[in-house]
């Protein structure tokens, strides 16, 4: 069976492979999930998904509540004639990344909700990429010992 989790970070990947011009974005994201090798290309976002916190607060009685933290790496590396500048891609970046995750804060019912951080810029370091991280959290909670069973939202 596939984990609560799983399914969370599913639903956060299709959200965000929407990012397109032909759903109404102002630029197209290549979107992917972390492997072991990550290059760089423009406008390319990975998803790391970082260490997981045991939440208290939606911890109830049978079930076992979590916060699931995001970084999504997105990396502009405009082609040398492209005389868009930098911030204007981070900003289009860090816009649509916030709408795509907020179109469904419970991840398709499986989460309480989602949480989004301030955006994060890093600028080009010696002519190399500059780009954006998204951080964001995902509250969810399963049945108690069984994390392939959702809780309701």
């Amino acid at each position: 069976m596939i984990s609560v989790l799983e399914r969370i970070s599913e639903n956060v990947l299709t959200s965000l492979q929407a990012i397109t011009t032909e759903n109404g974005y102002e630029i197209k994201l290549d979107v992917h999930r972390a492997k072991a090798v990550n290059e760089p290309r423009h406008l390319k976002s990975i998803i790391h998904q970082l260490s997981p916190v045991e939440d208290e607060e939606s911890s109830v009685m049978g079930y076992s509540g979590w916060l699931q933290p995001y970084a999504v790496v997105t990396y502009v590396i405009p082609l040398d004639d492209d005389e868009t500048p930098i911030d204007t891609y981070n900003n289009q970046v860090a816009m649509a990344l916030h709408k795509a995750l907020a179109a469904d804060t419970t991840r398709g019912g499986l989460a309480i909700d989602t949480l989004i951080r301030p955006m994060l810029y890093f600028p080009p370091v010696q002519g190399e990429y500059a780009g954006t991280t998204a951080i964001f959290d995902v509250r969810y909670r399963h049945i108690l010992d069984h994390p392939e069973l959702p809780a309701s939202a």
